[in-house]
């Protein structure tokens, strides 16, 4: 893929309730503030993508609600969207949404196709979103999991810009503006700070740090993939350190037949510690970290990897639930108020054949 066609798509928060950047007061001063809306805010997440060459996605805005209406965006950076879910999050049926606003702006299609990296949540991984994909000549690549942090472009340079931009921005609104600030004045203020954040000189250093453009497999060191040592969990096969009790010597004095036997106990430490064994102790040896237990996992859940997901093979290996499901996980329900998810299981262990398979 060209440059040009190389996208990543990945989301961030939005919240009304700012973090205050700091201030300058006097020395000594007892309190000093900075205004906020609220102790804690509500959540508005933005869903951006940016290509390696530097150019951007407008965003798309989803918002704690039930339904979306056009004045909760009127303020917004050119081309943006916006919808509404209960939770604020993104799910299936949103994701479809935005990969046809992705389509409307990267022109993809099979003539020019496009790679978009993004991260194995559950809310990508649908059978109609991969389908609407391999339809517009869009490659799905994931990256492993638990290292996103490392491989997300925009998590690396570009995220992190936002949020102080953002902050920054909401104090300013804050002095201007009498009044709390709402999930509706989110998209007015974040404007001017995506166009900072969202600069080519960012998004391309992204790439770089990623080691995805310019593709360098050795930009990450040896100790970067080293687990945690603090809150390691022990190994399950965990080999028992033997104790061996002190040996009993008795003393023999000539004449006497001793009554009591001498108990000569061996120590491991003396007095005076000799220099090689003082060298190999060390803090943490005598006072371990703390480790967690070992955790238990009632439910078996898919291991998850880098892979191509509108790959054929891959696209088969979605579990069936998938295709009945809206993008939540869990709780579907059909018109009766039944289970979908059971119901499908049920459709499956029957066979395709089955005459109520066709109804859902």
């Amino acid at each position: 893929f060209d440059p040009y066609c190389i996208y990543n798509v990945d989301e961030t928060g939005l919240t009304t309730v700012q973090k205050p950047v700091k201030l300058l007061a006097g020395k000594g001063s007892k309190q000093v503030g900075k205004i906020t809306s609220a102790e804690r805010g509500t959540l508005v997440t933005v869903c951006c993508a940016s290509n390696v060459i530097g150019n951007s996605i407008p965003p798309l805005f989803i918002f704690p609600r039930v339904k979306f209406h056009d004045y909760m965006i009127k303020e917004g950076s050119p081309g943006c969207v916006g919808f509404a879910n209960s939770s604020g999050w993104m799910n299936s049926d949103i994701f479809i949404e935005w990969i046809k606003h992705f389509v409307m702006y990267s022109n993809s299609s099979h003539e020019s196709p496009v790679l978009l990296l993004l991260d194995s949540h559950k809310s990508y991984i649908s059978v109609r979103a991969l389908d609407l994909a391999i339809q517009n000549g869009i490659t799905m690549l994931s990256f492993p999991p638990h290292y996103t942090h490392k491989l997300q472009p925009l998590d690396r340079t570009v995220f992190g810009p936002l949020k102080i931009f953002y902050n920054a921005a909401c104090d300013n609104w804050m002095v201007t503006n009498p009044r709390p600030m709402t999930i509706y004045d989110i998209v007015s203020i974040v404007r001017e700070p995506c166009t900072k954040a969202f600069s080519p000189s960012n998004i391309q250093r992204g790439f770089q740090v990623a080691g995805i453009e310019p593709f360098n497999p050795e930009i990450f060191k040896d100790d970067e993939y080293l687990p945690s040592s603090v809150t390691d969990r022990a190994a399950p096969n965990v080999v028992n350190t033997i104790l061996v009790e002190p040996e009993m010597t008795v003393a023999h004095v000539d004449g006497m037949e001793p009554e009591m036997p001498v108990v000569h106990h061996e120590t491991s430490f003396s007095n005076k510690v000799s220099p090689r064994i003082a060298s190999l102790l060390s803090p943490e040896v005598l006072k371990p970290y703390p480790k967690a237990s070992a955790r238990k996992r009632s439910v078996k859940s898919r291991r998850l990897k880098a892979r191509i997901l509108t790959d054929t093979s891959i696209k088969n290996e979605i579990p069936s639930w998938n295709y009945f499901e809206s993008g939540h996980g869990r709780g579907a329900l059909d018109a009766n108020g039944g289970s979908v998810k059971r119901k499908a299981d049920q459709l499956v262990n029957m066979g395709c054949d089955h005459p109520d398979a066709e109804s859902l």
